[in-house]
């Protein structure tokens, strides 16, 4: 099943004007209530439903760009 969702979901990750598609999970922006990297590789997002989501990366500039976009579009820090 992971590596089935990986795949479909390979082609398509990034950054769009509503949400992010990232470690095949989708995400909507309004959706975000905070976000926080938890250490240089990984990005803790806390939802408005108190669902909480990590995303992970080797490359941590990668990590602080989508921190710095969550928080122009809202979302607060921990």
């Amino acid at each position: 099943y992971i590596a089935c969702r990986e795949m479909t979901f390979g082609g398509v990750s990034g950054v769009y004007e509503n949400g992010l598609i990232w470690n095949g999970s989708a995400l909507a922006f309004p959706d975000v209530d905070s976000a926080v990297a938890e250490d240089a590789n990984t990005l803790l997002i806390t939802l408005k439903d108190r669902a909480r989501r990590r995303f992970f990366s080797n490359d941590t500039a990668r990590i602080e760009r989508v921190l710095a976009l969550l928080r122009e579009k809202g979302a607060a820090g921990e």
